[in-house]
C-alpha cells in the first residue's frame, strides 16, 4: 500500500523534463491499479455469477420411522343400563360424565305402574297356560284318531290278503283240475257217451281256469297296494299344529318379564349401577316423567377394568404399526405412558381405508377418560450401508428416475474448478431425513450436494459455501 502511496502522489515533471525511466514507472503503476480493481470485479462476479453449495456424505445408518397421531382416552368398556320397556320413569339421577359406584341409584320408575304392569302380566301368563293346555289336549285327540286309523287300515289289508289269497287258492285247483282233465283226455273221454267231450273242449276249459287263476292274482295285488296305501295314510301326521310350542315361548317370554317387574318392586323400582365407572350416554327418553324405551336406558364406562386410548390411522402410518407393537402414550400434560401395547386395529366406520388403534393403557392415574393424548410409535429398519441426507434426493421429473448432485474437481486451463455431476439412484427405504440406496450407487467420500444458493444442473461450476472469507 505504501508503493501505491507514493505513486499517487508522485508529482508529474512537465513534458519536457519527463526521462524514459520515470515514464516507465507511470505506466506500470497504472497497470497495477487497473489489475487491482479487476481483481476486485472478478471476484465480485464470481460471488454473484458462481452458486454457493453445501454438501454432505452418505453413511451406514438404520431408517427410523415416526408415527405420531392424536386421539382420545376412553374406558376399557362399556355396560348398557336396561329396564323393562313401558314404564313411567318418576325421577333421574344420572347425567353425563358423572362418576358412580356400584350401587349408585341412577333413576326411579313408578312402583304402582310396576304393579298394575304385573298383573296384567300375571293374567296374560294365565291365558297362555290355557291355551297350551287346549293345544294339548287336541293334539292328544288327533293323535288317538291317528292311531286307531292306523289299526283299522291295517286289518283291512290283512282282511283284503285273507279273502283274496282264498280266491286264489280255489282258482288255481280248478285251473289245476282242469289241466289235468285236458291232460289225461284219451283216458276219460268215453266217444259213446251221450255228452262227451273232445280234447279241444278240455283245452279250452283249462284255458279259461287259467286267466281266473291270473284274474285272481291281478285282483290280490291291486287289493294289497290299495289297503297298504290306506296304512300309509293313517300313519301321515296331520298338519302339524305350533300352536303349543308358540304359545309356551310366549309364556317363557312374559315369565321372564313378570320376573324383572317382581325385582324391580322388591327395589321399590330403584335402577343402579352395576359397577363403577362414568356414564357416557344418556338416551333422550330418560327424563321425569318419560317413558322407559326399548333401547338401552344409558351406557356406563367400565372404568374398573381400566383405560385405552384410541385413536385412527391413515394409510402411511399403517405400515409402521401393527398390533403387538410397544409404543408410548403422551398426554396433554407431557406425561409419558410407557411400554404399552397396540392391542387391535381394524377399519374405521367412516373410511375404511383408515385403522383405528386401540392401545390398552390398564389402570393408570396420568390420565382420564375423554382426556386428549398422543400415540408415538418408532419403527427402526434394517441397517443400510448407504444412506443418503433427504436433502440430497432429488425426484425425477416425468417418471423419471430419482437422482443426486455429487462435486467432482476437473481442470481447466483457469485451474481446478468444482462441477456438478448427476447419479442416478435407488430408494430402497426412507423417512423425513435419510433415504436408504443401493449399495455402490454413491460412495461415502463423494460429496453429496444439499443446499445451493441458486439453481444448479448437471455441469454447472459452482463453489463450496464454508471456502468463502
Amino acid at each position: 500500500m505504501k508503493f501505491i502511496e507514493r505513486i499517487w502522489d508522485y508529482k508529474i515533471q512537465p513534458r519536457e523534463h519527463i526521462s524514459i525511466r520515470e515514464r516507465a514507472i507511470r505506466w506500470l503503476a497504472g497497470f497495477l491499479i487497473v489489475m487491482f480493481l479487476l481483481t476486485i470485479l472478478s471476484r465480485a462476479a464470481n460471488a454473484m455469477t458462481i452458486p454457493r453449495v453445501e454438501t454432505d456424505n452418505a453413511a451406514k445408518k438404520t431408517i427410523e420411522h415416526t408415527v405420531e397421531q392424536e386421539g382420545k382416552i376412553e374406558a376399557d368398556g362399556e355396560q348398557a343400563v336396561t329396564a323393562v320397556s313401558g314404564l313411567k320413569i318418576n325421577a333421574v339421577h344420572a347425567a353425563n360424565g358423572m362418576a358412580v359406584e356400584e350401587g349408585t341409584p341412577l333413576l326411579e320408575l313408578d312402583v304402582n305402574d310396576i304393579g298394575e304392569k304385573l298383573k296384567e302380566l300375571e293374567t296374560e301368563l294365565t291365558k297362555y297356560e290355557l291355551s297350551i293346555s287346549d293345544a294339548k289336549y287336541n293334539q292328544s285327540l288327533q293323535d288317538s284318531e291317528r292311531s286307531t286309523n292306523i289299526s283299522r287300515a291295517q286289518e283291512d289289508y290283512n282282511s283284503a290278503a285273507a279273502e283274496n289269497n282264498a280266491k286264489i287258492d280255489e282258482a288255481k285247483r280248478q285251473m289245476d283240475e282242469a289241466y289235468n282233465n285236458w291232460q289225461n283226455a284219451g283216458d276219460i273221454i268215453d266217444p259213446e257217451a251221450e255228452n262227451a267231450q273232445d280234447e279241444a273242449s278240455l283245452k279250452s276249459v283249462y284255458e279259461e281256469k287259467q286267466a281266473l287263476y291270473n284274474d285272481a292274482l291281478t285282483a290280490r295285488d291291486q287289493a294289497l297296494k290299495e289297503a297298504s296305501r290306506a296304512i300309509e295314510d293313517a300313519k301321515k301326521s296331520s298338519s302339524k299344529d305350533s300352536t303349543a310350542d308358540s304359545t309356551a315361548l310366549d309364556k317363557e317370554a312374559v315369565a321372564d318379564k313378570i320376573a324383572k317387574y317382581k325385582e324391580l318392586k322388591e327395589k321399590n323400582g330403584i335402577i343402579t349401577a352395576a359397577g363403577k365407572g362414568t356414564v357416557t350416554f344418556i338416551d333422550a327418553s330418560v327424563v321425569t316423567g318419560g317413558i322407559t324405551p326399548e333401547t338401552s336406558l344409558m351406557l356406563i364406562s367400565d372404568t374398573g377394568n381400566g383405560l385405552k386410548f384410541k385413536a385412527t390411522l391413515d394409510e402411511d402410518q399403517q405400515k409402521y404399526v401393527a398390533v403387538g407393537d410397544k409404543v408410548t402414550i403422551k398426554t396433554a400434560d407431557n406425561e409419558k405412558i410407557t411400554d404399552v401395547t397396540v392391542e387391535s386395529m381394524a377399519p374405521n366406520a367412516e373410511n375404511a381405508e383408515n385403522q383405528d388403534v386401540v392401545v390398552s393403557l390398564g389402570n393408570t392415574d396420568k390420565v382420564q377418560i375423554y382426556d386428549t393424548a398422543t400415540l408415538k410409535a418408532v419403527v427402526s429398519s434394517k441397517a443400510y450401508s448407504t444412506c443418503i441426507p433427504k436433502a440430497a434426493l432429488r425426484k425425477g421429473a416425468n417418471g423419471e428416475s430419482d437422482y443426486v448432485f455429487v462435486l467432482t474437481e476437473k481442470k481447466s486451463v483457469l485451474g481446478t474448478q468444482l462441477v456438478v455431476e448427476k447419479l442416478t439412484v435407488t430408494v430402497q427405504e426412507q423417512n423425513d431425513s435419510f433415504a436408504a440406496l443401493l449399495d455402490g450407487e454413491v460412495t461415502v467420500e463423494q460429496k453429496l450436494i444439499v443446499d445451493s444458493d441458486k439453481e444448479i444442473q448437471a455441469g454447472d461450476r459452482v463453489r463450496l459455501a464454508e471456502s468463502d472469507g
